[in-house]
């Protein structure tokens, strides 16, 4: 076998996958309003080097145990997608404060039996 081609990817633009992890009492109508309105508009005014046109949303990802998974992609020019990606989540986070909704985090319960 012969390598015919090396493709550097890292030369293209970035597709960055961003998945939230919201709680089931939240209703999905208010949580994609909240994505579709807010995040992607802040994301696309306020992060240079995102690529409008692939920043979207997709919808719910997966009903995982103590969530509902939320999923939009951020389009990046190459080179920046980590400090996209950064910006995006901290993004994430003002405006889930704004909203006052909670992400879910493994809890764990320890009962303390007395005799």
């Amino acid at each position: 076998r012969y390598i015919m081609e090396v493709i550097n990817i890292s030369q293209k633009e970035n597709s960055i996958p961003i998945i939230l992890p919201l709680p089931y009492e939240v209703a999905p109508a208010k949580i994609e309003k909240l994505i579709k309105d807010k995040i992607i508009p802040r994301v696309k005014a306020e992060i240079e080097n995102v690529i409008e046109e692939k920043t979207i949303y997709l919808g719910i990802d997966q009903l995982a145990d103590s969530s509902i998974n939320y999923k939009f992609l951020v389009g990046a020019k190459r080179d920046t997608q980590w400090q996209v990606e950064r910006e995006t989540k901290k993004i994430c986070v003002e405006e889930l404060n704004k909203a006052k909704i909670s992400v879910p985090y493994p809890q764990l319960e320890v009962h303390k039996h007395e005799k």
